[in-house]
C-alpha cells in the first residue's frame, strides 16, 4: 500500500488533531508582532513624557501690599469709669400762689428763658390794696395819739417838778405813752403785712432758667394751697448730672480728692460713647453706698453754655479718675485680633534679597509695581497685651515706642508679607492718621489723647 492509501486509511480523530496543529512555520510569526507592539507603546510613552507633557508655569510672585503706617508713642493716658445717669437741674422751682385771688395776667411764654425779677403771673391786687389802705389809716391815727400823749407827758413832768401833781400821775402818763408806742408798732406791722400781700400778687422769677408749659390762664381763681402750682422753672446753666459707679472706684476718687485734683466728666448721649454732649467736672459723691447694687451716686457739674444737656435727660457719663504715665500708645484701629490673641503688624526691613516683579501681560493681567515705592520691607505679626482705651488711643504692652505699625489693608496682610509704605495725599490725613481729641466744656483740655504721628 502506497502513501496515498495510508492517508486515506487514517481514522477521523487523527485527522482532527492534524488540522488543529496547523502548519509548523506560523507559530513564530505571532510572537514577533507582540514584541513590536510593546516596543512601540513604550516609545510613545517616553515621547509623551519628554515632549508632550505641559511645562510647569513659574510661581506667581504677588506684588507687595501698599499700606500707611503710624508710630507707637510714649505718653500718658487717662483711666475712665463709665456710668448711666440723668441730667438734674441745680435748682428747680415750682411757684404757687401765696394769696387767694383771681389771675389778672400771665406774662411768660411757654419755654421762655427767664432771669431773676422777670414777671410771670399777676393776681388781682385790689382787695389787698384796700387792706393796705386800712392799715395805713390805723397807723396814722395811732401816731397822732402817741404825739398827743408825748405832749401831755412833757407837761406832767414840768408840773411834777413844781410839785403841782404827785408822782403817780406822772407814772401813769409815762405808761400811756409807752402803750401808744406799742400800738404804733403793731400798726406798722399790719401795714408791712398788707404790703407783702400786695407784693404776692405780682409773681416774678427767682432764678435763671427755662419756664415750663403754662398751667393757668387769666381769669382763673387761685388759692394759697401748695397743690396748685402756677409755673415751673428749671435752671439750665449751670446744670448737673447724677450717675452711679461701682464702689470699686471709691478709693481712687478719694485719693484724687485728697490731692485736690480736678476730675473731668464727659456726658454722652444714649446711643453710646460716640457723641459727646458736654464736658464738666466732678462735684460731689454721695455719703452712702447702695447695698442693693454695690454702687455709689456721683454728681458732676456742667456749664451747659450751649444747652446741650436738658433736665431729666438720660446720659452716659464717663469719669476720669487717674492718669497713667509713660504708657506705650497706639491708635485703637491698628490692633487686630484672632482666636488666640491681639496683635499688630510691625513694619521691619526685609532681610531677604528682593525678587524681580513680573511685568504685566495678557496672561497674568497684573499691573507692574512702581519701582519708586520699593519692596524691601515686611510686616511681622507681633502679639500685644491691651491696657487702657481712651477714645481712639489704646495703651499696649509687647512693643516699644517708635515701632512703625501698619495702619490699613489688614485683610491683605499676613506674617512676613512684603509691603510698601504709601504716603498720604497732600492736605489729608491719609489712612492711619489719628486726630487729637478736641476740647469742650468746662473740663478744659482733655488728657490722655496723644496724637499718633504718621510715619512718612
Amino acid at each position: 500500500m502506497d502513501m496515498a492509501d495510508s492517508t486515506l486509511t487514517m481514522n477521523k480523530p487523527e485527522q482532527d488533531l492534524a488540522a488543529q496543529a496547523g502548519p509548523g512555520p506560523a507559530r513564530p510569526a505571532k510572537s514577533h508582532w507582540g514584541i513590536i507592539l510593546t516596543v512601540l507603546l513604550i516609545l510613545g510613552v517616553v515621547l509623551y513624557l519628554v515632549f508632550g507633557r505641559p511645562k510647569p508655569k513659574p510661581p506667581t510672585v504677588l506684588p507687595p501690599t501698599q499700606i500707611t503706617t503710624v508710630t507707637a508713642k510714649r505718653g500718658e493716658i487717662a483711666v475712665y469709669v463709665d456710668g448711666l445717669g440723668s441730667v438734674v437741674p441745680e435748682h428747680t422751682v415750682s411757684l404757687t400762689s401765696q394769696v387767694n385771688g383771681q389771675i389778672k395776667s400771665v406774662s411768660y411764654v411757654e419755654g421762655q428763658i427767664v432771669k431773676p425779677g422777670d414777671p410771670l403771673v399777676d393776681i388781682e391786687p385790689s382787695p389787698f390794696l384796700a387792706q393796705l389802705t386800712t392799715a395805713r389809716g390805723q397807723l396814722e391815727r395811732d401816731k397822732a395819739l402817741l404825739e398827743k400823749d408825748l405832749v401831755d407827758l412833757s407837761r406832767y413832768e414840768d408840773a411834777w417838778r413844781s410839785n403841782a401833781i404827785n408822782e403817780q400821775q406822772l407814772a401813769d402818763q409815762r405808761g400811756q405813752v409807752q402803750q401808744d408806742r406799742g400800738t404804733v408798732l403793731l400798726d406798722e406791722g399790719t401795714v408791712s403785712n398788707a404790703q407783702v400781700q400786695v407784693s404776692f400778687c405780682h409773681i416774678t422769677s427767682p432764678i435763671n432758667g427755662r419756664v415750663g408749659l403754662r398751667l393757668v390762664d387769666p381769669g382763673n381763681v387761685v388759692s394759697s394751697s401748695p397743690a396748685t402750682p402756677l409755673v415751673s422753672i428749671a435752671q439750665l446753666q449751670p446744670i448737673t448730672v447724677i450717675f452711679s459707679i461701682a464702689q470699686l472706684y471709691v478709693p481712687d476718687i478719694q485719693q484724687e480728692l485728697r490731692e485736690n485734683h480736678k476730675m473731668q466728666v464727659d456726658a454722652f448721649d444714649q446711643r453710646g460713647y460716640t457723641r459727646r454732649l458736654a464736658t464738666g467736672e466732678f462735684l460731689a459723691m454721695d455719703n452712702l453706698i447702695d447695698t442693693n447694687t454695690g454702687s455709689i451716686r456721683v454728681r458732676a457739674i456742667f456749664t451747659n453754655e450751649d444747652n446741650s444737656l436738658y433736665p431729666n435727660q438720660f446720659v452716659n457719663a464717663r469719669l476720669q479718675i487717674r492718669m497713667i504715665e509713660g504708657a506705650t500708645l497706639v491708635p485703637t484701629e491698628v490692633i487686630q485680633r484672632n482666636a488666640q490673641e491681639a496683635f499688630v503688624y510691625i513694619v521691619q526691613p526685609d532681610t531677604n534679597p528682593p525678587v524681580a516683579m513680573p511685568r504685566a501681560n495678557a496672561e497674568t493681567k497684573s499691573a507692574p509695581v512702581t519701582s519708586s515705592l520699593g519692596t524691601n520691607q515686611i510686616v511681622v505679626m507681633t502679639p500685644v497685651k491691651i491696657g487702657i482705651t481712651s477714645e481712639d488711643i489704646t495703651s499696649v504692652e509687647g512693643i516699644e515706642p517708635g515701632d512703625v505699625i501698619a495702619a490699613n489693608n489688614f485683610n491683605r496682610l499676613q506674617d512676613h508679607a512684603k509691603v510698601v509704605i504709601r504716603k498720604p495725599a497732600q492736605g489729608g490725613g491719609g489712612a492711619g492718621h489719628v486726630h487729637k481729641s478736641g476740647d469742650s466744656g468746662a473740663g478744659g483740655k482733655s488728657k490722655g489723647r496723644p496724637q499718633a504721628e504718621q510715619d512718612q
